[in-house]
């Protein structure tokens, strides 16, 4: 089984990706690992990320990191779970390899941003500002090999909202395992 996650910043899909690795015996892969890896360098800032992630799929097309990404997936023998697809040429990559079922996790923007200042990674907004900034670019650029986080959200077989606690997200996990 492929799971796909995709959500806006803050919105938890970390918690949800390390739960599947953790409890259920997922294996994890992370798009951005592509993008780490075709520049050398793997302390990206989140603008190096979008920027690099744009530049190769306007050079190589929409679906290059998922077909990076294949490569590894397709040695695996267990199930996976895939963090950081953002773009709609990513989930049409996959589906082609067979059944991938992608799970759109959301929250509030407050609940995000606070969850981010909470963690204070380096790569988070400092401000309010810069959090509205970030999440804009995140959600939709207005070009196909940019950023479509919305578009993804919105056709996504599963939808669950972590507004609450991270024992009530797992059991929100465990209801859509059960689904499929």
């Amino acid at each position: 089984m492929i799971i796909g996650v995709v959500g806006s910043l803050g919105v938890g899909k970390s918690t949800l990706v390390e739960y599947l690795v953790s409890e259920k015996g997922f294996t994890s892969f992370r798009l951005s690992n592509v993008i780490r890896e075709k520049y050398g360098k793997q302390d990206m800032s989140r603008e190096e990320l979008q920027d690099g992630g744009n530049a190769l799929r306007k050079k190589f097309g929409q679906s290059v990191l998922a077909d990076e990404t294949w490569e590894k997936i397709k040695e695996e023998d267990k199930n996976v779970v895939i963090d950081g697809l953002r773009n709609t040429g990513e989930v049409e990559f996959f589906r082609s390899k067979g059944r991938v079922y992608l799970i759109s996790i959301g929250a509030p923007k407050k609940v995000r941003f606070e969850r981010m200042k909470e963690r204070s990674s380096e790569r988070d907004p400092k401000n309010w500002q810069e959090f509205l900034k970030m999440d804009t670019r995140d959600l939709d650029e207005s070009f196909d090999f940019g950023q479509q986080t919305l578009k993804m959200m919105q056709i996504a077989d599963f939808k669950l909202k972590n507004d609450g606690t991270i024992k009530e997200l797992y059991i929100k996990i465990d209801e859509i395992l059960n689904k499929i």
